[in-house]
């Protein structure tokens, strides 16, 4: 139910972070987080914790996007904060392991997690709203306002002039359905849809199946979610290029999964889980690398759309990933058979990203189309140059 309701939350919170700021639906979402929290932990029978679940899951979806999308808007160095949001994502699963070691029961447990949400109602009034979301909505003045007070923070000097290169730009751009509607948009959104569809099936199937492995299941959800934390790693391992580094982290996860049923086949447990903590390590971060893609990839005025998009196709195979673990009772090794095949070919698909490294984020989806159908014709003209190149060397060289 909750991943249902983050998938829910992912296709309708997105719009409105977009229409509305993120800001706002931070302070909302978490609030909400908050009150469906601590009701749940006193639901009377299934249903109404169900609910409860599936509410908690629309609201996190909200404040997950809405935050990550904030922070690549406003810090230069997108990779770097993709990066650490995956390492503190890291941290909180190891802070969730030990409320659940330390609150057996669900209702205590519950009401720990529902608490925890209060530490982050207050940042609606410490921190600005995204002045590239500000100038979406043509409020010039209050982004001139934000960035005034940055440099005075930073102690740089402001430029007059700014305002003059700040134009007004269009307003939220339809809905889901326009991530599709021209050629260009349609190809990169169904590459995307498909990364994060398989990424999410490998990350929680790997996550869920630590209840499979040997030994404490404590002990082993502490690895699991510790080996994330190394995620920092990824700062580097993105500036490789996008593209590179996605495809060769799907490919990594693919051969670990491969060797872990030869580990299993031999009793050695100890290799299972060490290769489980890196197969965990390079898919999650290649999760929060498909999320610094995604928010490069598209415009201001769609960002938190495409984000709430890949999110939702994210969670349906998050869903699916318990079932595929059940599998093991065909083969013990046969889940990590199937995430391994997924891996392998979501590698591939990787490979038709375009690459947006050091590229500046785009505004609107109009510019998106425009910038590709560019730089399409002019590698195409560079190509037909360099053939008629080689072409003519080559008949200097016969007629010599």
């Amino acid at each position: 139910m909750y991943m249902l309701g983050f998938l829910i939350g992912c296709i309708f919170l997105a719009d409105l972070s977009d229409r509305y700021g993120r800001s706002k639906l931070l302070l909302v979402s978490n609030i909400c987080m908050v009150v469906i929290g601590v009701i749940a932990s006193f639901s009377v029978n299934f249903w109404m914790l169900a609910i409860m679940r599936l509410l908690l899951g629309i609201f996190t979806a909200g404040a997950r996007n809405a935050g990550f999308v904030y922070v690549c808007e406003i810090i230069k160095e997108r990779s770097a904060a993709g990066m650490l949001h995956g390492v503190t994502y890291s941290i909180g699963g190891v802070a969730v392991t030990a409320i659940a070691h330390l609150f057996p029961h669900w209702r205590h447990f519950q009401l720990a997690c529902a608490l925890c949400y209060i530490l982050y109602i207050p940042y609606y009034w410490i921190m600005e709203e995204s002045p590239r979301w500000l100038l979406s909505q043509g409020r010039t003045e209050e982004a001139l306002a934000y960035f005034k007070k940055s440099a005075r923070i930073n102690k740089v000097e402001f430029p007059e002039n700014l305002h003059v290169y700040l134009e007004y730009q269009p307003k939220v751009e339809g809905n889901a359905l326009s991530l599709f509607k021209t050629p260009n948009l349609r190809h990169k959104s169904l590459v995307v849809c498909t990364l994060w569809f398989s990424v999410s099936i490998v990350f929680f199937g790997m996550t869920f199946n630590a209840g499979n492995l040997a030994g404490n299941i404590f002990t082993n959800n502490y690895l699991l979610q510790a080996s994330g934390i190394l995620e920092f790693f990824g700062i580097w391992y993105i500036r490789l290029g996008r593209r590179l580094a996605i495809s060769s982290a799907f490919l990594i996860a693919c051969l670990v999964s491969a060797v872990i049923p030869i580990f299993a086949t031999y009793g050695m447990q100890a290799g299972v889980i060490t290769m489980s903590m890196v197969g965990k390590l390079f898919i999650e971060t290649n999760f929060e690398m498909i999320y610094v893609v995604t928010a490069e990839l598209y415009p201001t005025t769609a960002r938190v759309t495409a984000l709430g998009l890949g999110s939702s196709i994210a969670r349906a195979g998050g869903a699916l990933s318990p079932y595929l673990i059940l599998s093991d009772d065909v083969w013990k090794s046969l889940p990590y058979v199937i995430f391994g095949v997924i891996a392998l070919a979501a590698g591939l698909v990787a490979t038709l990203l375009p690459e947006t490294m050091n590229k500046e984020l785009p505004d609107s989806l109009h510019q998106v189309e425009t910038e590709n159908l560019v730089n399409h014709v002019l590698c195409r003209v560079k190509q037909t140059t360099e053939k008629e190149s080689e072409e003519e060397k080559t008949m200097e060289t016969v007629a010599v």
